[in-house]
C-alpha cells in the first residue's frame, strides 16, 4: 500500500478561499420533511443566512396515457405543484398557517435541479433529510443525498431524526486533503460554542510481513503528529472549540463509524473523495460507506478545485501535451529547468488501492526517470536553509502530459501510472513555501 508520508499546507489550503453568500437550501423531499426543515433553520441560524425550501417535482414518464392526445404539460404541473405546496404546508406546519420561509417548487431531476440551483445562487450548504425510522427511509434517503452530492459543488448535510439542537460534537475524517479540510472546516461552522471536534485519520497498515512495507508503515506512523499538526494550523478554526486529533487503524468507514458509536458523536463529517468524471461519479467507497450505515448526521464537502485557488489554473485556454515515452527524460529535464525552486503541490490517487494524498507548499527540486520499472522520481524540499528533501516514487507510468496555459507556461505534470494519476502542480507565487523539516530519508513512493 501507498502511504504519502511528506506533509504541508500552506495558509492557501484553508477553504475559505471562496465565498457564498446565498441562502441555505433545504431539500424538501421524501418523508419527515418537518424534521428536515427544522434542522435546516437550526443551520441556517447558526450560519446567519436565510433559509428557502426546495421541492422538485420529476417530469411523469411520456408513456402514462396511451391515448396520445391526453392532456401534459402546463396544466399538469401546476396541479401538481399546487398539492405539493400544500402538502408541504400541512407537513412543515400542521396547524395549516404558511410556512415562514420561502418555499420554492421546480420540474426537473432533483439531484440535478437542487445542485444547479445551490451553484446559480452560491448557496453555502444543502440540508436533506435521510430518513431513519425504518431500512427502506433510510436506503431511500441515502440514495437521494449520494446523488446530489455527485453533481453539487457545496456541502450537504444529511440530517438524522436526532438533529433537532446546535451540536456539541462532531467528529471528521480526515485523509489530510482538501476535502477533508473543507470538511473540518464546514463541520466547525456547525458545532455549537465549546463544542468538541474530533479529527480522526484512519489508515491500513500493510500488515505484510516484509521488512520495507512495515519501515513504511512505522514511518507512516511516526510522521502523523507533524501531519495532524500542519493540517489543523491550516485552518481556520474558532478559538472556543476543543479540537482532538485521533488516529485508528483499519477500514477507514468502519472504524470511523465505530468512533462515532462509541464516543457518541453528534454527526460526521467526511469529504467527498471522487476525483475526475469517473471517481466522481462513485462519490467515493468511504463516503457512500459512512452515509449508509451511520446512524447520525452526515456532512459530506466536495474538493476544491484548484481553479479556485487561481484562475490561471482553470481549464479555459489551456493545453495538455502527451510527451513520447523516448522523450520523457528530456522533457522532465526540461520541465526541472523551468521550474525549480517553484512551490507546488502534489496530488496522488490510486483508486485500486484507496489511496488519495495532496501535499502543498513544497519547493520542486528536481525529476527523473529510471526505464527498468517505468520509474519517475519527483525530488521536493523546504527553503530552510538544508534543502531537506523527500521523494516520490512514481512507478509502473504509462502516460506523462505537461499541461500549460494560454501563454504556454507550464501548469502542471500529469503522470499516469494504472488506474491511478499523480499531478505535480505550479502554484502561484502567492503560495509561501513550507519551511517545517521533514526527514530528509522519508520515502512516501509506491
Amino acid at each position: 500500500m501507498t502511504h504519502a508520508t511528506m506533509s504541508g499546507t500552506s495558509p492557501e489550503y484553508r477553504t475559505g478561499s471562496a465565498v457564498r453568500n446565498g441562502p441555505v437550501i433545504v431539500a424538501a423531499c421524501g418523508r419527515e420533511v418537518a424534521a428536515t426543515v427544522r434542522a435546516g433553520a437550526l443551520v441556517a441560524r447558526r450560519l446567519g443566512r436565510e433559509m428557502t425550501i426546495l421541492s422538485v417535482i420529476e417530469p411523469l414518464p411520456a408513456n402514462i396515457w396511451d391515448d396520445d392526445t391526453a392532456p401534459f404539460g402546463g396544466t399538469l404541473s401546476e396541479e401538481r405543484a399546487v398539492a405539493l405546496r400544500h402538502d408541504l404546508a400541512r407537513a412543515i406546519n400542521p396547524g395549516g398557517d404558511e410556512a415562514a420561509w420561502p418555499v420554492e417548487i421546480l420540474a426537473g431531476d432533483v439531484s440535478r435541479t437542487i445542485a444547479r440551483v445551490a451553484h446559480e445562487r452560491q448557496v453555502p450548504l444543502i440540508v436533506m433529510g435521510i430518513g431513519r425510522h425504518r431500512p427502506i427511509d433510510r436506503l431511500l434517503g441515502a440514495d437521494t443525498v449520494l446523488r446530489t452530492v455527485r453533481v453539487a459543488d457545496c456541502p450537504v448535510l444529511a440530517v438524522a431524526h436526532s438533529f433537532t439542537d446546535a451540536p456539541a460534537s462532531a467528529a471528521v475524517g480526515v485523509d489530510f486533503s482538501r476535502s477533508s479540510a473543507y470538511a473540518a472546516q464546514s463541520a466547525a461552522q456547525l458545532v455549537a460554542p465549546g463544542a468538541t471536534l474530533h479529527l480522526v485519520h484512519v489508515w491500513q497498515p500493510s500488515n505484510a510481513d516484509n521488512k520495507a512495507l512495515a519501515r513504511d508503515d512505522d514511518l507512516y506512523r511516526r510522521h502523523l503528529p507533524d501531519r495532524f499538526r500542519r493540517f489543523i494550523a491550516s485552518l481556520a478554526l474558532p478559538a472556543t472549540l476543543d479540537v482532538k486529533s485521533e488516529v485508528r487503524e483499519g477500514h477507514p468507514a468502519e472504524r470511523l463509524v465505530d468512533f462515532v458509536d462509541a464516543h457518541r458523536v453528534d454527526f460526521i463529517a467526511v469529504g467527498r473523495n471522487g476525483r475526475g468524471p469517473v471517481l466522481r461519479l462513485l462519490v467515493g467507497g468511504v463516503t457512500e460507506r459512512v452515509l449508509r450505515s451511520a446512524v447520525c448526521s452526515v456532512l459530506i464537502a466536495p474538493d476544491r478545485p484548484l481553479s479556485q485557488f487561481q484562475p490561471a489554473l482553470a481549464p479555459n485556454g489551456s493545453t495538455e501535451e502527451t510527451v513520447e515515452r523516448s522523450a520523457w527524460v528530456t522533457h522532465l529535464d526540461e520541465f526541472v529547468r523551468r521550474n525549480a525552486g517553484r512551490v507546488v503541490a502534489l496530488e496522488v490517487n490510486d483508486p485500486e488501492h484507496g489511496v488519495m494524498s495532496q501535499e502543498w507548499g513544497y519547493i520542486l527540486f528536481g525529476t527523473s526517470y529510471q526505464e527498468g520499472g517505468r520509474l519517475v522520481l519527483i525530488v521536493l524540499g523546504e527553503t530552510n536553509g538544508r534543502r531537506q528533501h523527500g521523494t516520490r516514487f512514481v512507478s509502473d507510468a504509462d502516460r506523462i502530459s505537461i499541461v500549460r496555459d494560454a501563454r504556454g507556461a507550464d501548469l502542471a505534470l500529469r503522470i499516469q501510472h494504472g488506474s491511478g494519476e499523480t499531478v505535480l502542480t505550479i502554484l502561484p507565487p502567492t503560495v509561501p513555501a513550507s519551511h517545517t523539516c521533514f526527514a530528509s530519508s522519508e520515502h512516501f513512493g509506491t
